[in-house]
This record gives C-alpha cells, sequence and structure tokens, in this order.
C-alpha cells in the first residue's frame, strides 16, 4: 500500500526546528533569550520604519489636497528615523559574532552528507530564523498565547495561538465566557434537584 505523504506548510520545517531549538532544555537559557530578543527587535523594526507602500499613500494623499498631476520621490524621502537606526544597532550587536561553517557528517564511497557547526549556540536559532525571515514568515514565530505555557510555536495559519490542541483547549475552559457557562449550567442543574425534590413530596 502506498504511503500517504502529510502535507507541509512553506516554512513548516524550518518554523518547526526554531520553535523546538528555543524550547529545547539543554540550551544556555542567555542563548536562547538572545534569538528571542532578535526576533523580539526584529518585529520592532518592522514597525518603526515607514514602508514604499505607506510613503507612497501619504504622498498621493498630499498630491490630491494640492491639485498636483503627478508624483515623485526622492532619497531624502527614504532616510530612517532615529528609532530605526537604534534598532538597527541593536540587532547588529546581539548577530554579532554568530557564524557557521560546514562540516562532513557521514561519508560512504559515494555519498557525502554535511552539516553545520555553529559558534556560539545562539548561531544555530539565528540561522534558522534568518531562512524564516527570507520566506517573510518570521512573525508566524511566537510564545503560546495560554497562561503558564510559555512553549514557542511555528504558526502555520495567521491566526494560530497555541502550540497544542490541549492548550488552546485548556484556555478556552479558563476563560471568564466559559467558567460563566458552568456556573450556570449548574445553578441550572441544582434548581433542577430541587424542583424534582419538592415534586416528590
Amino acid at each position: 500500500m502506498p504511503k500517504h505523504n502529510t502535507h507541509k506548510f512553506v516554512g513548516q520545517v524550518e518554523g518547526t526546528a526554531l520553535a523546538e531549538w528555543l524550547n529545547r532544555k539543554r540550551h544556555v537559557a542567555k542563548e536562547v533569550k538572545k534569538v528571542s530578543e532578535i526576533i523580539s527587535q526584529l518585529r520592532a523594526l518592522n514597525g518603526s520604519g515607514e514602508t514604499v507602500s505607506e510613503l507612497f499613500a501619504k504622498k498621493m494623499q498630499k498630491a490630491q489636497t494640492t491639485g498636483q498631476r503627478s508624483v515623485s520621490f526622492d532619497i531624502s524621502d527614504f532616510t530612517p528615523s532615529a528609532q530605526y537606526i537604534a534598532v538597527l544597532r541593536r540587532l547588529d550587536r546581539l548577530l554579532a559574532g554568530c557564524w557557521m561553517r560546514p562540516r562532513i557528517v557521514e561519508h560512504e564511497k559515494h555519498e557525502t552528507t554535511f552539516g553545520w557547526v555553529y559558534r556560539p549556540k545562539r548561531a544555530e536559532g539565528v540561522h534558522l530564523l534568518m531562512q524564516l525571515m527570507a520566506l517573510n514568515l518570521g512573525d508566524r514565530i511566537r510564545i503560546c498565547e495560554r497562561s503558564g505555557c510559555n512553549r514557542w510555536l511555528f504558526a502555520r495559519f495567521p491566526q494560530e495561538r497555541f502550540c497544542s490542541k490541549q492548550c488552546g483547549s485548556r484556555h478556552r475552559q479558563s476563560s471568564e465566557g466559559r467558567k460563566e457557562k458552568r456556573r450556570e449550567w449548574y445553578r441550572a442543574r441544582k434548581v433542577l434537584k430541587n424542583t424534582t425534590k419538592i415534586g416528590a413530596v
């Protein structure tokens, strides 16, 4: 019987590998902290600069207000803000000293398997993150939203928020709406019990 191939989402291999790397207990906590800092700084970088489309929309709006017929861009329009430069410098410091080199993992007569040597330990996490960023999926690496979980996950869908079905289920059960529904159910059950007792008398 042919083996069924499970569907893989774009970036799932790199994203899952990065989430597993961040969740591994044997890593030095400070190395994991530095990679998580890089992730947060990259998010800050995305939020600190004006995109070309935002700049174009602003220029178009100004042109319509003033009655201009054409819109032009100049190099000065793309001057980065002080906040953007500050984030970029922080990122540069965090990435400094990361390097990787290939090595032979396995060798047979006509077959050679290569792997990577990373220095320091965070370089492996950085490499996986860069692969994910190249696919424009850096925002899909996130921490599980269930209170007390703190595990990293790769979100296959933009709306994915939990590292497992169990975490999602526990979060929903502990939500105020679910608690109120349970209280209502217990109150209704108590009233029904009391009514049954009165009817029996």
